[in-house]
Parts: structure tokens; sequence; C-alpha cells
């Protein structure tokens, strides 16, 4: 699942609308950015999913380092600003994760220092320091419990 973003034309053309150069993360980069002139309001409805049939979709791919380099371009606004850190860091969190999964250790290495883990709750912490190998047998556990109804998450 996802979240999805309703904004006027006008306003998406005020910050600057997409930035095609980035690979995967545009919406990411565009939250952030309209996040930093506008007020969001989240809705934790679901409101779409992930065909994860579709061939050659993005979300398939692993683009972490793409990421990482998303995440630091917005280092200087995520210093004044706590929501704005504390988002990040959420999302810095997760990205380790993708990066133990995929065994990315060179983007893993870069990422793991800029992590504020005073934000984070134990589970996240505990994830952080477990071996790659253990985390991708969690990710196997986790979407057998998912299959019987079970939903655990390191968020909660």
């Amino acid at each position: 699942m996802t979240s999805a973003l309703s904004i006027k034309k006008s306003t998406f053309n005020d910050i600057g609308g997409f930035n095609e150069s980035i690979i995967s993360g545009q919406d990411l980069d565009l939250l952030i950015r309209f996040g930093l002139e506008k007020t969001v309001v989240f809705n934790p409805a679901i409101t779409c999913y992930y065909d994860k049939t579709v061939q050659n979709s993005l979300s398939k791919e692993n683009h972490q380092e793409s990421k990482y380099m998303l995440f630091n371009s917005f280092k200087d606004e995520e210093k004044n600003n706590s929501s704005l850190h504390l988002y990040l860091t959420l999302n810095r969190y997760s990205l380790a994760i993708q990066c133990k999964r995929a065994k990315n250790k060179t983007t893993l290495k870069k990422l793991l220092p800029e992590i504020d883990t005073s934000l984070l709750n134990w589970k996240q912490r505990l994830l952080l320091h477990t071996p790659s190998s253990l985390v991708i047998l969690l990710k196997k556990i986790h979407l057998f419990l998912i299959s019987k109804g079970v939903y655990i998450s390191s968020y909660k």
C-alpha cells in the first residue's frame, strides 16, 4: 500500500513540480518541498495499493543510493524543522532496513551514522543492529504472519 497526494495544479507548479532528475522518490521529494511551504494533512485510510505484477515497476527495483541522496538533499532544512527531521529519520530507518534486505553494504554504511536513533523505538533500534541475514529471515516470518492475519510492525 502507499499514500496518495492531491494538490492544486497551480501549487504543484509553484513548488517546481516533480524533480525529473530523481530516479526513484520523486513523490517524496515533492511531498517534502510541499510540506516546507504548505500545511500537509495525512489521512491514515488506505487509498491505493501497488500492483506488484507490473513488469519494470520502479517499486520492484532497489534505488537505495538515490533515496539516500534524496534524504540528504534536505539537510539544511532539517536542522531547523523538527517535524522534517523526524520524517527523514523514519525514512532513513526504513531505507536502512531495505539496504539490509538487499545486502547493500555500501549505502548502509553511509546511512547508519546519519540516523538519529533517539527518535526510534526499541524495536527499530534493535533491527538496525541486527545482521542482514537475520533481517531477511525476520521479513519472511513477518510475511508469513501477515498471511495468517497477524500484523506486527516495528513502527508500533
